[in-house]
């Protein structure tokens, strides 16, 4: 049972309060002291993970059903507390083991650059460009540099909403935004024949020396996976909301800073308030449209004024 962590919490006492519960329900608990140790050991983890979860692992039907005086002290509940008692345990056992294996594998990447990247990045990054390699459609973005690496190796992590998001957006009326949406989710698609996988994007500088020698920052290397929500996780209705959570959820796993990479204003602003690191590419600022002309009409004087501009 994969568990969904409230964002922010200590992921290690969490871990440690599901062993202990699983252990602790093995004991030989009456129906009543059954009773009294799922409230008090619901009341530990409350806060800590979803509520459906917890749900999941104690608050079943068949608990409130022991509650009910008329199973008091009868066969029928004796017979409900067995069966339970081992349902239960079986799940904690199994929530604790896949959390240790989840905070194992966040851990291990926590010595990379951890980068949760939101879709306005590959919407409107100005050297995002479409290549028949999918590898090279995301390595066009220089993300050691806009994440300020240096030689360390950089972790893409892209939340599940992330995906949803470029799927409704193959839809758009904005050409540009169709057309980037349409592709970087194909690519995604080909990179990630394990959907739980890790893709190396770029490859680290081998020869550091040669790398400094031509005056350039020898790089680490770049790898891509997508974060994919829990079943119990239920999205929140404004996107935004959702990658910032998401992000917060991936900082809580792998027990390290996670830089947010936006190129939205607003969002950045929220992920700052979340206590995020906030990574903003530069977008190029636009001149304000001449009074009654057309976006159309202005991008043409820009072109036309770049190439009078441009020596022969």
């Amino acid at each position: 049972m994969l568990l969904t962590l409230t964002p922010g919490v200590d992921r290690d006492r969490v871990l440690e309060l599901l062993r202990k519960a699983s252990v602790e329900i093995s004991n030989n608990h009456d129906q009543d002291g059954y009773v009294r140790w799922v409230m008090d050991t619901a009341r530990t983890l409350r806060g800590q993970i979803a509520r459906a979860d917890l749900t999941q692992l104690l608050l079943t039907p068949a608990f409130y059903r022991l509650v009910d005086p008329v199973m008091m002290g009868t066969p029928q509940g004796r017979q409900l507390l067995e069966a339970e008692m081992s349902d239960r345990q079986a799940l904690l056992t199994a929530a604790v083991e896949t959390l240790q294996k989840q905070i194992g594998t966040w851990t291990a990447a926590a010595g990379k650059v951890l980068a949760v990247v939101d879709t306005s990045v590959f919407l409107s990054h100005p050297a995002w460009t479409q290549d028949d390699d999918p590898t090279a459609v995301i390595a066009s973005i220089p993300w050691p540099e806009e994440l300020g690496a240096g030689f360390e190796d950089v972790l893409l992590v892209l939340p599940e909403v992330v995906i949803r998001e470029f799927d409704r957006l193959k839809e758009s009326g904005n050409q540009t935004t169709r057309y980037r949406a349409s592709v970087t989710l194909a690519v995604i698609d080909k990179l990630l024949d394990d959907p739980y996988g890790t893709v190396p994007i770029r490859l680290k500088d081998a020869d550091w020396d040669a790398v400094a020698a031509r005056g350039e920052m020898p790089r680490g290397g770049v790898e891509l996976r997508v974060f994919y929500d829990d079943p119990a996780h239920r999205p929140l209705s404004d996107p935004d909301a959702e990658i910032i959570d998401r992000a917060i959820a991936v900082q809580t796993l792998a027990g390290t800073a996670v830089r947010l990479v936006t190129m939205d204003t607003g969002m950045g602003l929220n992920a700052r308030r979340a206590k995020l690191l906030v990574r903003k590419p530069a977008r190029e600022i636009e001149t304000p449209p001449i009074e009654g002309q057309s976006t159309r009409a202005r991008r043409r004087a820009v072109a036309g004024a770049a190439k009078t501009a441009t020596p022969k």
